[in-house]
Formats: structure tokens, sequence, C-alpha cells
């Protein structure tokens, strides 16, 4: 009985470490305590490779929340990552994101990454070679980063 109860201890806590949420934490609570909204990369993949941009949010609660990404391509302007289907990335329960940058044209050669933390039922611009980005992600969302690759 023992060992039975033992080794549904430890299958717990590994799929607890699997989802990303800890004893301290979950889905339902902000990632890393009250305080202000912030996001940094902690992975922003060179110019010409095809890696995902990965990123940390912190003092959110990840249900309630998402990140919009967008890759600027020097001549083409901005554009909506991983795609105009699924424009909002999902926080995990630990505030990790990760999203695909290249999904085609000519994403190998975008110059710089921007990413928004945006509250749930925020309607996402949707960019497809935009100048710029629009004021409104600034205004609407609770925290923002960008990075020059």
């Amino acid at each position: 009985m023992r060992n039975k109860l033992s080794m549904m201890v430890a299958l717990f806590a590994i799929g607890v470490a699997l989802s990303g949420c800890t004893a301290d934490s979950s889905c339902g609570m902000p990632t890393g305590g009250a305080g202000t909204a912030s996001i940094v990369f902690t992975k922003v993949p060179a110019k010409g490779s095809t890696g995902d941009v990965e990123g940390t949010v912190q003092h959110v609660i990840p249900t309630n929340n998402f990140v919009a990404v967008y890759l600027h391509v020097p001549g083409l302007g901005f554009w909506t990552k991983p795609t105009f289907a699924d424009p909002e990335t999902p926080i995990r329960c630990n505030g990790s994101f990760s999203s695909a940058i290249v999904t085609g044209g000519e994403d190998l050669y975008g110059d710089q990454i921007v990413a928004f933390v945006l509250p749930s039922g925020y309607q996402v611009p949707l960019l497809s070679g935009s100048s710029t980005l629009p004021a409104s992600l600034y205004s609407g969302s609770l925290a923002h980063v960008s990075a020059a690759r």
C-alpha cells in the first residue's frame, strides 16, 4: 500500500512539473505573485533560422491573458504570428510561452519581434504588412517587449 501511495505521489508531481504549475502557482493565480505585469523574451531565434520565439510573463493570471506576437520583415512590414487563424499565444501556468514566427513568405528575414500581453477577449489586430503597429496594442496591453534579430 505504501509503495502504491508513493508511486501515486511521484506521478502527480511529474504531472504538475510537466504542466508548468507548481504547488505555489496555478493557471488561476498570478505568475510570480502580485506585481506589475511584465514580459521578456528568453529565446529569440537568429535571423535566417526557423526556431520559435520563447518568453515568460510575470504577474498576470495565465487563464485571463494571452500573448500576441508580431514579426517585422524589412520592406514588407509587420505580420501577425503565428497565423491569422491562431493569433493568440497561450501563457502556460508557469508564465512561459512560445510562438512560431517563421510560417511562410519572407519570415526568415524578419528583423524585429514584438510581443504584447493582452487580456482575454481583446480583439487582436491581424496585420499583413502594416508599416507600424497600431497604438491600440500599446494602450490595450498589460506589457510588451521587442527584440531585434
